[in-house]
Parts: C-alpha cells; sequence; structure tokens
C-alpha cells in the first residue's frame, strides 16, 4: 500500500465537515511509522472523543499534533500565509502550543495534562477547532 492511499478519505457523513477531512489527514501524515494506517477514520477520529483513560499517550500526543496542525492548514487555506506550530510536553503530562505566522505569535495555548485533551463529542471538537481559527485569521488579518 502506497502513502497516497492513506490520503485518501471514504465518503462518510462522519468525516464530511472540512476540519474532518483535514484533521484525518493530518493525522495520516504524522503518523510516520505506520502504527494506525489500518485504523478506520471513525477510529481515527473517536481517539479525540473518548475519555481521558482510554487511550495510550502516543496516540493522545498524536491526536494533539493533528489537531493543531490541521487548523493551521485551515487557516493557511484561507490567508495564504504559512503557520507554524510547536508543541511542548513535559514527562509530567503537561503542554502547551505556539501557533506563529512569521514573527506574529497568532496563538498559544497550555493544557494542564495532555491526556485530558479528548472533548465529549465530535461537534465540540468542530467548534472548539472553528473558534480557534477565527481568532487565528483575526489577528492575521490585523497584522498582515
Amino acid at each position: 500500500m502506497n502513502s497516497a492511499t492513506f490520503l485518501q478519505l471514504q465518503a462518510n457523513p462522519a468525516t464530511e465537515h472540512p476540519f474532518l477531512e483535514e484533521l484525518i489527514r493530518q493525522f495520516r501524515l504524522q503518523d510516520e511509522q505506520g502504527i494506525y494506517q489500518h485504523w478506520s477514520n471513525e477510529e481515527l477520529l473517536q481517539s479525540l472523543v473518548r475519555g481521558v483513560n482510554d487511550s495510550d499517550p502516543s496516540l493522545t500526543q498524536l491526536g494533539i499534533l493533528a489537531f493543531y496542525q490541521a487548523i493551521c492548514k485551515e487557516v493557511e487555506k484561507e490567508t495564504g500565509k504559512l503557520l507554524q506550530t510547536f508543541i511542548n510536553y513535559t514527562h509530567k503530562g503537561l503542554g502547551s502550543v505556539v501557533i506563529c505566522c512569521g514573527y506574529l505569535l497568532v496563538m498559544t495555548e497550555s493544557f494542564p495534562k495532555h491526556n485530558h485533551f479528548a472533548d465529549h463529542s465530535l461537534d465540540s471538537l468542530i467548534l472548539k477547532a472553528e473558534e480557534v481559527i477565527c481568532y487565528a485569521m483575526r489577528r492575521i488579518s490585523k497584522f498582515f
């Protein structure tokens, strides 16, 4: 199986939202070792919806990376500006994310425990992403 196969999305009502499509694409791109290549798109999305103790830390970290990378890609599509994501995890489970556009700090967020990142539903995940995307686009349009 080649890498192009992984990037193709099946027509499915659960993945019809543009952000979810990009999120799945980022999951597949960031899974460099192919650990989750046999997982369906729904299983990948459910890893971000589950409770605190349901997923393993490496999958949670991959989900966090994919989430913020997908946000960056959506903002890049709208603004044409290149964004960079910096994510840091500590050994105690603390984490933070910084998104920059050139020298502009677009967004920063801290999470006390990265294993608490999961949302209650896909709708709340989409809502959170849309809020961050709107905020980032306002910041970028204000300074560029």
